[in-house]
């Protein structure tokens, strides 16, 4: 080709570059590069696979109520009524595969979802798994016997349990009584109501013994009565001139299941049958890029729980610095507060933690022993955390290291057929302050307080002999039951060769007198002006209470974010004053936790 006076030459252009081996992309999201091509070298049935975060789940309450995707064993993510959300985390090569997911309690059987072809790198896909019902939080099925209201009177559950007979749900029961002029009452027994207690009958609809419809108040508790299929005594303690009792059998459903359950998620990719569908597959799929399977706790709740404060925050950051005496006072603090919260449990994990870092196993092993009788106070929507689990067995672990403080067992003693002191309604929780410095510093705690509730009432652990009453032994403001003087009284149990202190009970309640011999289970009166039962035990057969004093002004200051402490148990000089017939309640609680009994009438 002439251009002008000069002559331009044309030659094609070869392309003399290698031919490329193999291609790949780039996740514009991740910056991670995939290559299909060499991927083939580590997965013969293909290369889709589960990273993490695996399996994330939908808050809708995050981020100020515009939800958030967060992990699906934290609490708070699925409430009863919200749908469950769950998404899976997958990267796949393109090809079919199918992802099979289960959820226990609310998939059987798996739920299938093919994932798509042609379709390279990230890929979520959010999966409606159902809604949070009663039934899924463990109600459904379930019936029990409640007391519906009361009118004059504090009603009994129905603590003598089920007569194996139809259970028949939905049934309500109402009792109505009138108080005589001589102190007596008549008791109207609904319709369908059987009289179990011999020499008692229904005559008229009024509750008799004998020919005789004029009752005491403790004739009335000591009748058995069968309410659709359930055993009630104790079936209520007057407290006007007339009133009613009311019980209903509902299902659980209907009242309260459990706050927290957790479910077990699984996740799992499978190969597409001879036929390419992901109805018949049975293969797991492999891959040595990632895992093809997961399993992850879920939690569903009927109620939002607040979750741990900023406080336990600190006592991690305390911990990191390494400043265990620090943080041993400021765990001990929380431990104080008595709290029933998951805050309480990781206060003392990091009390033994601490104790075991400071080589003080002692003190680490007072607080296992803490923990050990605490346990039965937490609720499950503390017992079914993740943290609670783990904690647990981290005590276990630390106590074959360094023991518990509090012997467990009484040895040479049978204490197998006790009664807890309270009626279970009447149980809160037990403060386990036994130790702990009263009034400014200057005496120690000689018992242990369980706080209470209505009805509040105490009986006797054993058979014993009523050794002492002393009323206006002690005085409260502050009870549910207005305030008032309160008594204490001592009954020596000799299958246990120790003296028991049924403390703080309402001095114009008290059922026995001196001289009195008990039986075990038997009424002894009602605590409420203090709204706590304050139980001692003494050695051998005592008539009188006993004082723990320490040295003149030897209880030392609570250092500051520490409210209270064993401090009298702790320190060997305080511990030594101590009167030697006083001894440690917390064996003799530990033998009886958890045993209530029905009650039974004195001689």
């Amino acid at each position: 080709h002439v251009q002008g006076n000069k002559a331009v030459f044309y030659a094609p252009i070869t392309d003399v570059s290698a031919t490329p081996l193999l291609a790949c992309e780039a996740d514009i999201k991740t910056g991670r590069f995939y290559c299909p091509e060499l991927t083939e070298f580590f997965g013969a049935m293909g290369n889709t696979y589960l990273e993490p975060p695996f399996v994330q789940c939908w808050d809708k309450r995050a981020n100020n109520n515009t939800g958030d995707w967060r992990n699906c064993d934290a609490l708070n993510n699925f409430l009863l009524g919200d749908d469950i959300l769950i998404r899976p985390n997958l990267f796949t090569d393109g090809k079919k595969q199918c992802l099979f997911v289960t959820l226990p309690g609310v998939i059987v059987t798996p739920n299938i979802y093919p994932v798509p072809e042609g379709m390279t790198g990230t890929y979520r896909h959010s999966i409606n798994l159902g809604t949070v019902t009663e039934a899924l939080l463990g109600g459904a099925g379930t019936e029990n016997l409640i007391t519906a209201d009361a009118s004059g009177a504090t009603c009994a559950p129905g603590q003598l349990g089920k007569t194996g007979e139809p259970i028949t749900l939905g049934s309500t029961f109402i009792f109505t009584y009138s108080k005589n002029a001589d102190n007596t009452y008549r008791l109207n027994v609904p319709a369908g109501t059987v009289v179990e207690t011999a020499g008692f009958s229904v005559i008229g609809g009024t509750l008799h013994k004998g020919e005789t419809a004029n009752l005491t108040d403790t004739e009335i508790r000591g009748v058995i009565f069968k309410l659709g299929g359930y055993r009630v005594n104790n079936i209520l303690e007057p407290m006007a001139n007339s009133g009613t009792c009311k019980y209903e059998i509902k299902s659980v459903s209907q009242l309260s299941s459990q706050n927290v359950r957790s479910l077990t998620l699984n996740v799992e990719l499978k190969v597409p049958d001879n036929n390419g569908q992901c109805t018949g597959a049975t293969k797991q799929l492999t891959s040595a890029l990632g895992a093809t399977s997961h399993r992850v706790e879920l939690k569903v709740q009927r109620e939002y729980i607040t979750e741990v404060s900023g406080v336990v925050s600190e006592l991690h950051s305390i911990w990191k610095a390494g400043q265990y005496q620090n943080l041993a006072n400021k765990a001990a603090g929380i431990v104080n507060a008595n709290l029933n919260n998951l805050e309480d449990v990781l206060a003392y994990y990091y009390a033994v933690a601490a104790y075991v870092m400071l080589e003080q196993n002692s003190q680490a092993a007072n607080y296992v022993s803490l923990f050990e009788q605490k346990k039965s106070n937490y609720g499950s929507d503390v017992t079914g955390t993740t943290e609670y689990k783990k904690i647990e067995r981290y005590m276990e672990e630390i106590k074959t290291k360094v023991g518990t403080a509090v012997p467990y067992a009484l040895s040479g003693i049978d204490t197998s057929n006790l009664c807890f002191p309270l009626t279970q309604p009447s149980l809160n929780r037990n403060l386990n302050d036994w130790g702990f410095p009263r009034d400014n510093r200057q005496r120690c705690h000689a018992g242990t307080d369980f706080t209470q509730q209505s009805p509040g009432r105490v009986i006797a652990v054993a058979d014993g002999e009523v050794t002492w009453v002393k009323k206006g032994w002690y005085s409260c403001t502050g009870g549910y039951g207005g305030a008032g003087s309160v008594s204490a009284v001592l009954v020596y149990h000799p299958s246990l060769g120790v003296t028991f202190n049924y403390g703080e009970i309402d001095d114009d309640k008290i059922a026995v007198k001196e001289g009195d011999t008990v039986k075990k289970g038997q009424y002894l009166g009602i605590a409420s002006h203090c709204s706590t039962f304050h139980f001692e035990v003494y050695a051998g057969r005592v008539s009188v209470t006993q004082q723990w004093y320490p040295p003149s002004n030897k209880i030392p200051m609570i250092p500051a974010g520490q409210q209270a402490s064993r401090i009298c148990v702790d320190d060997p000089e305080i511990f030594a004053l101590k009167p030697s017939a006083l001894l440690d309640p917390r064996p003799y609680i530990q033998a009886f936790e958890g045993k209530f009994c029905a009650e039974v009438s004195g001689s």
